[in-house]
Protein backbone atom coordinates (compact mmCIF):
# COMPACT_ATOMS: atom_id res chain seq x y z
CA UNK A 1 0.00 0.00 0.00
CA UNK A 2 1.25 3.48 -0.74
CA UNK A 3 0.45 4.85 2.46
CA UNK A 4 2.34 2.55 4.13
CA UNK A 5 5.81 3.02 1.95
CA UNK A 6 8.86 3.99 4.16
CA UNK A 7 11.19 6.14 2.72
CA UNK A 8 14.01 5.25 3.60
CA UNK A 9 12.85 1.86 2.17
CA UNK A 10 13.15 3.26 -0.87
CA UNK A 11 16.73 5.29 -0.44
CA UNK A 12 18.31 4.25 -3.16
CA UNK A 13 15.90 5.43 -5.22
CA UNK A 14 15.14 8.56 -3.70
CA UNK A 15 18.48 9.83 -2.75
CA UNK A 16 19.70 9.23 -6.90
CA UNK A 17 18.56 12.67 -7.16
CA UNK A 18 16.29 11.80 -10.28
CA UNK A 19 12.79 12.01 -9.00
CA UNK A 20 11.96 15.31 -6.91
CA UNK A 21 9.31 17.82 -6.39
CA UNK A 22 9.80 21.41 -7.75
CA UNK A 23 7.30 24.38 -8.68
CA UNK A 24 3.76 24.45 -8.94
CA UNK A 25 2.92 25.08 -12.31
CA UNK A 26 1.00 28.62 -12.86
CA UNK A 27 -2.55 26.94 -12.56
CA UNK A 28 -1.11 25.51 -8.73
CA UNK A 29 -0.38 21.72 -10.45
CA UNK A 30 2.29 20.17 -8.52
CA UNK A 31 4.77 19.67 -10.30
CA UNK A 32 7.79 16.75 -10.46
CA UNK A 33 11.16 16.67 -12.19
CA UNK A 34 12.43 13.62 -13.21
CA UNK A 35 16.36 14.38 -14.49
CA UNK A 36 17.54 11.74 -16.10
CA UNK A 37 21.31 12.40 -15.64
CA UNK A 38 20.72 11.12 -12.32
CA UNK A 39 19.09 8.05 -13.22
CA UNK A 40 20.64 5.05 -11.66
CA UNK A 41 18.48 1.99 -12.12
CA UNK A 42 21.46 -0.50 -11.78
CA UNK A 43 21.57 0.39 -8.09
CA UNK A 44 18.22 -0.93 -7.15
CA UNK A 45 15.25 -3.15 -8.16
CA UNK A 46 12.52 -2.57 -10.20
CA UNK A 47 9.77 -3.31 -7.27
CA UNK A 48 11.70 -0.60 -5.23
CA UNK A 49 11.08 1.75 -8.17
CA UNK A 50 7.69 1.05 -8.61
CA UNK A 51 7.45 1.98 -4.68
CA UNK A 52 9.03 5.21 -5.34
CA UNK A 53 7.17 5.84 -7.82
CA UNK A 54 3.95 4.97 -5.80
CA UNK A 55 5.59 7.25 -2.98
CA UNK A 56 5.55 9.89 -4.80
CA UNK A 57 1.85 9.75 -5.71
CA UNK A 58 0.77 9.55 -2.45
CA UNK A 59 2.05 12.66 -0.84
CA UNK A 60 2.62 14.90 -4.25
CA UNK A 61 -0.30 16.41 -3.08
CA UNK A 62 -0.05 17.06 0.68
CA UNK A 63 -0.09 20.72 1.88
CA UNK A 64 -1.65 21.89 -1.97
CA UNK A 65 -4.39 23.92 -2.66
CA UNK A 66 -7.81 22.63 -1.61
CA UNK A 67 -9.01 21.20 -4.78
CA UNK A 68 -5.86 20.39 -7.01
CA UNK A 69 -6.03 16.95 -7.90
CA UNK A 70 -3.74 16.65 -10.89
CA UNK A 71 0.15 17.07 -11.39
CA UNK A 72 2.29 17.59 -13.96
CA UNK A 73 5.62 15.78 -14.79
CA UNK A 74 9.00 17.19 -16.36
CA UNK A 75 11.21 14.62 -18.11
CA UNK A 76 14.78 16.49 -18.74
CA UNK A 77 15.99 13.70 -21.03
CA UNK A 78 19.44 15.20 -21.51
CA UNK A 79 22.18 12.46 -20.01
CA UNK A 80 19.97 9.98 -21.43
CA UNK A 81 22.40 7.34 -22.34
CA UNK A 82 22.22 4.08 -24.43
CA UNK A 83 22.93 2.20 -21.30
CA UNK A 84 19.41 3.51 -19.70
CA UNK A 85 17.95 1.44 -22.95
CA UNK A 86 18.42 -1.73 -20.89
CA UNK A 87 16.06 -0.78 -18.01
CA UNK A 88 13.36 -0.44 -20.71
CA UNK A 89 11.52 -2.49 -17.98
CA UNK A 90 11.13 -0.21 -15.17
CA UNK A 91 9.68 2.50 -17.45
CA UNK A 92 7.30 -0.60 -18.61
CA UNK A 93 5.95 -0.49 -14.70
CA UNK A 94 6.37 3.33 -14.60
CA UNK A 95 3.95 3.41 -17.49
CA UNK A 96 1.89 0.77 -15.92
CA UNK A 97 1.74 2.22 -12.70
CA UNK A 98 0.29 5.84 -13.90
CA UNK A 99 -2.14 4.96 -17.09
CA UNK A 100 -3.37 2.09 -15.09
CA UNK A 101 -3.51 3.26 -11.16
CA UNK A 102 -3.44 6.70 -11.30
CA UNK A 103 -4.52 8.44 -14.72
CA UNK A 104 -7.00 11.20 -13.57
CA UNK A 105 -4.05 12.39 -11.29
CA UNK A 106 -1.78 13.05 -14.12
CA UNK A 107 -2.59 16.57 -15.94
CA UNK A 108 0.95 17.28 -18.57
CA UNK A 109 3.92 15.22 -18.72
CA UNK A 110 6.68 17.38 -20.80
CA UNK A 111 9.93 15.97 -22.18
CA UNK A 112 12.96 18.66 -22.56
CA UNK A 113 16.15 18.29 -23.89
CA UNK A 114 15.30 14.70 -25.80
CA UNK A 115 18.63 13.37 -27.62
CA UNK A 116 18.20 11.91 -31.29
CA UNK A 117 19.21 7.91 -29.73
CA UNK A 118 15.95 8.55 -27.42
CA UNK A 119 14.36 8.10 -30.31
CA UNK A 120 14.63 4.48 -30.49
CA UNK A 121 13.34 4.11 -27.06
CA UNK A 122 10.41 6.01 -27.43
CA UNK A 123 9.40 4.11 -30.84
CA UNK A 124 9.53 0.96 -28.28
CA UNK A 125 7.35 2.59 -25.37
CA UNK A 126 5.18 4.88 -26.94
CA UNK A 127 2.57 2.09 -28.38
CA UNK A 128 2.15 1.21 -24.65
CA UNK A 129 0.79 4.51 -23.37
CA UNK A 130 -3.00 4.79 -24.51
CA UNK A 131 -4.36 7.35 -26.21
CA UNK A 132 -5.69 9.52 -23.06
CA UNK A 133 -1.85 9.53 -21.58
CA UNK A 134 -0.42 9.94 -24.71
CA UNK A 135 -2.42 13.25 -25.44
CA UNK A 136 -0.83 14.51 -22.16
CA UNK A 137 3.00 14.42 -23.31
CA UNK A 138 4.28 17.31 -24.90
CA UNK A 139 7.87 17.23 -26.33
CA UNK A 140 9.17 20.80 -25.68
CA UNK A 141 11.89 22.20 -28.39
CA UNK A 142 11.74 26.12 -26.89
CA UNK A 143 11.93 26.76 -23.64
CA UNK A 144 9.98 30.00 -23.47
CA UNK A 145 7.33 27.00 -23.75
CA UNK A 146 8.39 26.58 -20.34
CA UNK A 147 8.03 30.38 -18.98
CA UNK A 148 4.42 30.29 -20.72
CA UNK A 149 3.53 27.31 -17.75
CA UNK A 150 5.60 28.41 -14.83
CA UNK A 151 7.13 31.14 -12.93
CA UNK A 152 10.53 31.96 -14.20
CA UNK A 153 11.32 32.82 -10.63
CA UNK A 154 10.50 29.23 -9.37
CA UNK A 155 11.36 27.38 -12.67
CA UNK A 156 15.04 25.94 -12.64
CA UNK A 157 17.62 27.45 -15.00
CA UNK A 158 17.97 24.46 -16.87
CA UNK A 159 14.25 24.66 -17.82
CA UNK A 160 14.49 27.93 -18.94
CA UNK A 161 13.37 29.63 -15.41
CA UNK A 162 15.68 31.97 -13.34
CA UNK A 163 16.15 29.56 -10.33
CA UNK A 164 18.99 29.32 -9.27
CA UNK A 165 19.20 26.91 -5.98
CA UNK A 166 18.64 23.43 -6.27
CA UNK A 167 15.02 22.03 -4.93
CA UNK A 168 16.42 19.15 -2.02
CA UNK A 169 15.17 15.67 -2.64
CA UNK A 170 12.47 14.59 -2.38
CA UNK A 171 10.99 18.07 -1.35
CA UNK A 172 7.47 16.62 -0.11
CA UNK A 173 5.89 18.60 2.55
CA UNK A 174 5.63 16.35 5.71
CA UNK A 175 8.46 14.27 4.40
CA UNK A 176 12.51 14.01 5.42
CA UNK A 177 14.60 15.56 2.64
CA UNK A 178 17.62 13.01 1.99
CA UNK A 179 20.97 13.93 0.87
CA UNK A 180 21.46 13.41 -2.46
CA UNK A 181 24.13 10.68 -3.70
CA UNK A 182 26.73 11.76 -6.31
CA UNK A 183 25.85 9.86 -9.17
CA UNK A 184 29.86 9.99 -10.14
CA UNK A 185 31.30 8.69 -6.83
CA UNK A 186 32.83 5.03 -6.49
CA UNK A 187 32.34 2.19 -4.52
CA UNK A 188 29.90 1.57 -1.37
CA UNK A 189 28.57 4.34 0.68
CA UNK A 190 28.53 4.54 4.17
CA UNK A 191 25.51 3.00 6.37
CA UNK A 192 25.22 6.82 7.97
CA UNK A 193 25.85 8.12 4.39
CA UNK A 194 22.91 6.11 3.06
CA UNK A 195 20.60 7.17 5.70
CA UNK A 196 22.07 10.73 5.86
CA UNK A 197 18.87 12.93 6.42
CA UNK A 198 19.19 16.54 5.46
CA UNK A 199 16.15 18.35 6.97
CA UNK A 200 12.94 17.11 8.40
CA UNK A 201 10.67 18.21 5.51
CA UNK A 202 10.31 19.49 2.07
CA UNK A 203 8.93 22.86 1.32
CA UNK A 204 6.89 21.42 -1.79
CA UNK A 205 7.72 23.73 -4.43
Amino acid sequence: KPAEINIQDISKSMRSGCWRLICDSKNSNPTILVDLSRWNPHEYTVEEYVRMIAFFQCNVFTGKKEGVHQFCVVFDMEGWAMWHATYVSYIKELISLVQNHFPERLLHVFILNAPYIFQGIWAIISPLIDSKTRAKIEFIYDTNRMAELFEASELPEKLGGTYSARYPVPNLIGQPNLKEKDPFKEGEESEEEAEAVVDGGGEGG
